[in-house]
């Protein structure tokens, strides 16, 4: 039995060089890359001998060349969820602050809105704020949450200084939304 294997191996292997030989390619990987076998070996089949021979029982090591495929490209700018885009989307939303809540809103994810309730409460809070200052956003390539130290100023000039979690989330438009703005 193993005998018969090995000569269908054999015999597969040499199919497998012929075919290679006679439309150009090299052989296979798994064959030998020097000249071919001495004559002490089993006769090479003729071209005739090969193609009324029966299909081999092993697969040949190389598989068949398919197509090359192209990954698409990304336009250029910060790859998605960036440190450079978490930290671009903070930046900008803080700087509306507080002084354009209207559009600081357009910024907001849902489970912020969800937390505040209403874009009128949003413009209640912010208007107990005279000013408003982010400091260094800290952010990592591959994650949608950052860090930074925010200071409030209130309407009475009581300075007030947190740290801040801020996680973010994709908008239907691919902008980076400020879902959640935590003191830690």
């Amino acid at each position: 039995m193993l005998a018969a294997l090995l000569v269908a191996g054999l015999l597969a292997a040499l199919v497998v060089w012929q075919l290679g030989r006679a439309d150009g390619r090299t052989p296979s990987a798994g064959a030998s890359s020097s000249a071919p076998a001495s004559s002490s070996s089993s006769p090479t089949p003729t071209a005739e001998e090969t193609t009324s021979a029966p299909p081999p029982a092993t697969t040949p090591s190389t598989p068949p060349s398919t197509p090359e495929t192209t990954t698409p490209t990304t336009p250029a700018g910060p790859a998605p969820g960036s440190a450079a885009e978490v930290e671009q989307a903070i930046t900008g939303y803080y700087a509306l602050l507080p002084g354009n809540p209207e559009q600081a809103w357009a910024l907001t994810g849902p489970r912020l809105r969800a937390e505040i309730g209403s874009l009128e409460d949003y413009i209640g809070f912010w208007q107990d704020f005279s000013a408003v200052t982010l400091g260094p956003v800290s952010a990592q390539d591959g994650s949608l949450v950052a860090t930074a130290p925010v200071t409030f100023v209130d309407t009475d000039g009581e300075v007030e200084d947190e740290q801040h979690e801020i996680s973010l989330v994709r908008g239907q438009d691919g902008r980076l939304l400020i879902d959640y703005d935590l003191a830690v």
